[in-house]
């Protein structure tokens, strides 16, 4: 028997029948140019290249003014690179660059009076959106190294050192390729420029690249001075005298509270101070998640392993915690409890604080649903944000794509949970991903629409009220369901200042504005071929797996490939993917110093830069069993991670256990972190506990352990 199908006359269902073998394809489809536009693109490079401006410009620039967000495959005649797309009037800037002097100038001559008046106003306003405006539409224009300056200047007043030098660097020199989105020329020195980077590398605290980058600064510039801080000064003895200051002060304090996955809106959160746990606090039930019902075996055979977790215990459920209260949402609740004494908030009875009582929520998942089912929820602006509902991204085909009922809710938490709204997808084949995430009044989602194959979407929508405000198309591939199996997803995105990062799953990651929902670009990465659902192929699993930000690069794994790589945000250029396979990844947890940390079925240290960027320096433990139960988090330089019976307390640096905490005597099992206040949080498949806390200093000394042992 197979998996679904038509209703016949007696109301059975007729099925076809399929295998567990899937294969996917590399490419996915995205909103490109179409072959009209290819053609008449072509024209214009060929007519450039010959040098025949006059016939070219004048037909070209009427043509970019009009551009649509269309994409174009800037990498194209580049063998060997995955595709990466950038908007087609962003490319017209990229091939107005290239102008010749002459030719540029004539563009200028036309161009610079509209690009002016925009950045005075923008200035005069402080206004962000227009001046980045300016330096999309007019990169190729004389006043757009004027812009990326404010904008830096901007982002490093407002504590976004990150953005600053992803303005900055495209006011030096293409580093080579003829991707490089910078400006042509510029009218800045390039060690005021070179200077204002080493500056960022500080603010951002990733000292060994501030010492590097200010070591070859010193050499190249010795005492050249400018401008610099609010007054002249030597550049290099303003940035020694701050890095000397930075390394003798202790770090600054990272906020306590955990809003939203993963723990801020980067997804990449590192507590400030490592802390030893103590004893627990309470604990408390969760419901059980939602039963997986299955016709074929080889969908979940009995007693297998769904990823790193039990097939009948999956760790489905991520706290989230703010000031006084947790939270976990669930298909059909929000559940609360006190920080401090796991009581019910505002003296409720139970910790119930909104329940749905649609029909469709209390049943199971549909039969022979594929991946893991996930719930979180975003905490922001005194509110709680939700997808409610079963977590069915994707319906088969053949019932008509319907999915079955979700929703996102917005409930006020200083109103003691009243609902605020709720609002549902477009249609009935459209589904919401997982929770959004919150920037001043808007808030950004991921959508699903059940097709063969697949479409996925950002949209915005309004914080108050949750009316649609945009919504933005960016791609298309195939799955392992292949539109004939119920799939489910958790796709969540990334911000960081006025870009919004997505990790598809479907063979791309896009850059989109907060502001407009322009793309700005996307890449694509190499996908595997060919899979196995009879498999336990542990990076199918891989769910959330949103884009870690952190420091101006983008580490993701996505769950169509068995690498982890990491891009450049500013542009989306691949840097690099790690040097072997990396299967039993399952969770990007952080960056310590120079190494990405994962977990999965079992530790993981990525170098991030260097020569060896994308190696593995470390893999713990030895030997096939897989140990890792749940998402564990960082804290100074130690992760704590969690398995089946125990949490072990990993040092980066010396990279080795230090301690484990064992579980058994609490009868507690491992499961999903999360940290507020002194609390650890401990979510399991059926179970919530929260763990007391203290602050430990980095060189306490502790006794290596092997795994499976105890304290």
């Amino acid at each position: 028997m197979g998996f679904f199908g038509a209703a016949s006359a007696e109301g059975q269902v007729v099925i076809p029948s399929v295998g567990p073998v899937y294969e996917l394809t590399g490419k996915p489809r995205v909103d490109e140019i179409d072959s009209a536009l290819r053609g008449r693109l072509r024209q214009v490079e060929e007519a450039l290249a010959a040098g025949r401006y006059e016939d070219a410009l004048p037909d070209f620039l009427r043509w970019i003014e009009g551009a649509d967000d269309k994409l174009v495959p800037i990498t194209r005649n580049m063998p060997g690179v995955s595709p990466r797309y950038v908007p087609l009037r962003q490319y017209g800037q990229v091939l107005l660059s290239r102008l010749p002097p002459e030719a540029l100038r004539e563009y200028r001559r036309s161009a610079d009076g509209t690009f002016e008046v925009w950045y005075h106003q923008a200035a005069a306003e402080h206004d962000c959106e227009k001046l980045t405006r300016l330096v999309e539409w007019g990169a190729a224009g004389s006043w757009a190294d004027d812009a990326l300056w404010l904008l830096g200047e901007w982002a490093i007043q407002e504590g976004h050192p990150a953005t600053a030098r992803s303005r900055w660097l495209r006011l030096l020199p293409a580093p080579g390729g003829d991707t490089w989105w910078g400006v042509p020329d510029c009218s800045f020195e390039e060690p005021a420029v070179l200077a204002r980077l080493v500056l960022a590398s500080i603010l951002e605290g990733d000292i060994p690249r501030a010492e590097r980058e200010l070591h070859e600064f010193a050499s190249r510039f010795g005492t050249q001075s400018g401008r610099f801080g609010g007054r002249d000064a030597a550049y290099a003895t303003v940035l020694e005298d701050l890095l000397r200051e930075v390394r003798s002060r202790p770090l600054p304090p990272v906020s306590a509270d955990w809003p939203t996955f993963a723990g801020d809106d980067a997804r990449s959160k590192v507590l400030s101070q490592a802390f030893e746990i103590v004893r627990p606090k309470w604990r408390a039930g969760l419901p059980p998640p939602p039963p997986v019902s299955t016709i074929n075996a080889w969908i979940q055979p009995v007693g297998m392993r769904c990823g790193t977790e039990p097939a009948d215990a999956p760790r489905g459920y991520f706290a989230s915690a703010v000031d006084d209260c947790v939270w976990v949402a669930t298909p059909r609740q929000i559940l609360a409890w006190d920080v401090q004494t796991g009581k019910p908030p505002w003296g409720l009875d139970g910790p119930v604080v909104v329940e749905f009582a649609e029909p469709g929520l209390a049943e199971g998942l549909p039969y022979n649903a594929l991946g893991p089912a996930r719930f979180s929820c975003t905490l922001a602006g005194g509110r709680l944000f939700a997808r409610m509902g079963l977590p069915i991204t994707v319906s088969p085909a053949l019932t008509g794509g319907d999915v079955p009922e979700n929703f996102l809710v917005c409930v006020d938490l200083a109103g003691q949970g009243r609902l605020l709204w709720k609002a549902a997808p477009p249609d009935r084949d459209w589904a919401f991903e997982g929770p959004p995430l919150v920037r001043d009044g808007d808030i950004y989602v991921l959508l699903r629409r059940s097709d063969i194959p697949s479409r996925v979407y950002l949209a915005c929508y309004s914080a108050d009220r949750g009316d649609a405000r945009w919504q933005r198309f960016l791609c298309a591939a195939d799955s392992p369901g292949r539109g004939l199996l119920y799939e489910m997803e958790h796709l969540l995105p990334t911000l960081q200042g006025d870009t919004l990062y997505v990790s598809t799953n479907l063979g791309c990651v896009a850059a989109v504005s907060a502001s407009t929902g322009n793309i700005r670009w996307l890449t694509t990465y190499p996908r595997i071929s060919r899979g196995d659902l009879s498999q336990n192929e542990v990076f199918r699993f891989r769910s959330p797996s949103p884009c870690l930000y952190h420091n101006g690069v983008l580490y993701l794994a996505p769950r169509d490939s068995r690498y982890v790589f990491a891009l450049d945000a500013a542009n989306g250029q691949i840097l690099w993917q790690s040097a072997a396979e990396l299967e039993g990844v399952v969770h990007l947890l952080g960056v310590v110093g120079n190494r990405l940390a994962a977990s999965g079925d079992r530790l993981y240290l990525l170098e991030t830069m260097g020569p060896n960027a994308g190696g593995v320096s470390l893999v713990w433990p030895d030997g096939k069993e897989p140990m890792g139960v749940g998402r564990g988090l960082i804290a100074g330089n130690r992760i704590y991670w969690p398995t089946e019976d125990a949490i072990y307390v990993f040092d980066v640096s010396a990279g080795r256990p230090m301690k484990v905490v064992s579980l058994e005597p609490w009868g507690l099992k491992g499961g999903n972190m999360a940290f507020c206040g002194n609390t650890l949080f401990l979510v399991g498949a059926t179970e919530i506990a929260a763990f007391e806390t203290e602050i430990v200093s980095e060189d306490t000394a502790e006794v290596p352990v092997a795994p499976n042992s105890s304290d």
